[in-house]
């Protein structure tokens, strides 16, 4: 048995297989339409040009096929600065063009100054308090994938710092950057490379921001209990549109686009914010990655 889906051609096994023990468990096995490349003839057998196959008239959605690519390079690391916990984690293919390499190797690298203004801050607690709420974490974590032409190399930072008031998330920090490049030929892509002359992402993405934050922000811990007016500030125009200058890169799924934004600090907590937007919500039609 089998069926098709958006990623291959999904092979089932079940008790009619008799070579497969499956305990009686369908196992599914997904081949990946790249590795089918060139060897499909699915659209030259069972697609009529000439025939309108789509029940809905509204535009078609399209997706990106996500890559086929083995993380054969991998690294792991642990460290320990004063009473700062420091864990590294590197993960991508070496198929990748040179240049991604490279950028990945670079952003690889631990941020030494930000664990010394760690370990400086726990210097300055004492020890009951120590002995009491424990010691710091430095986890940092790069890896890559592709969807499509386009390879998203992450950069994602959790720091910890132990704090009395912990529940409410203060002492903690986190920051993620996004780097999007041409799989072909190594070259980092912009962002409004991904959309056809004319089309501007920036009021979508800005709405998007003020969603996120309304829905996510102001929903637990020390935001929680803000005032409508404090809300009202974390939504304003102004706002929004410092927070959509520093966004930190963005990244290609096989289904929309993800964002970087830097994390917000309402009273003591810093929230990250996460800003998702699909190839439907923009609109097949505005976007380039698809030709």
């Amino acid at each position: 048995q089998f069926y098709l889906n958006s990623w291959g051609l999904a092979l089932v096994f079940d008790y009619r297989n008799p070579d497969f023990e499956t305990n009686m468990q369908p196992a599914v096995v997904t081949i990946p339409w790249a590795e089918l490349d060139g060897k499909a003839a699915i659209t030259a057998r069972f697609y009529d040009a000439g025939k309108n196959i789509y029940t809905s008239t509204a535009p078609a959605v399209k997706s990106l096929l996500n890559g086929n690519d083995r993380a054969n390079k991998q690294n792991q690391s642990q460290d320990k600065v004063g009473r700062v916990n420091v864990y590294l984690t590197t993960n991508y293919s070496d198929q990748y063009p040179e240049a991604v390499q490279q950028k990945i190797r670079e952003l690889s690298t631990r941020d030494d100054a930000r664990i010394q203004s760690m370990q400086k801050e726990m210097e300055a607690k004492s020890r009951e308090f120590l002995n009491q709420y424990g010691e710091a974490y430095y986890e940092q974590s790069v890896s890559a994938f592709s969807a499509g032409n386009y390879i998203t190399v992450s950069r994602n930072v959790y720091g910890m710092i132990p704090n009395e008031t912990q529940q409410d998330g203060s002492g903690v920090h986190q920051e993620s950057q996004y780097y999007c490049f041409d799989k072909k030929t190594g070259k980092q892509v912009t962002l409004q490379d991904l959309f056809v002359p004319g089309y501007d992402p920036a009021p979508m993405i800005k709405k998007a921001l003020r969603d996120s934050i309304n829905s996510t922000v102001f929903s637990y811990g020390s935001a929680l209990g803000i005032s409508k007016e404090e809300q009202q500030k974390y939504l304003s125009d102004a706002y929004i549109g410092n927070i959509y200058q520093q966004i930190q890169g963005f990244g290609v799924q096989s289904d929309g686009l993800f964002f970087a934004p830097p994390a917000i600090k309402v009273g003591t907590q810093t929230y990250p914010v996460f800003v998702n937007l699909t190839y439907q919500d923009i609109g097949c039609e505005n976007l380039t990655v698809f030709d």
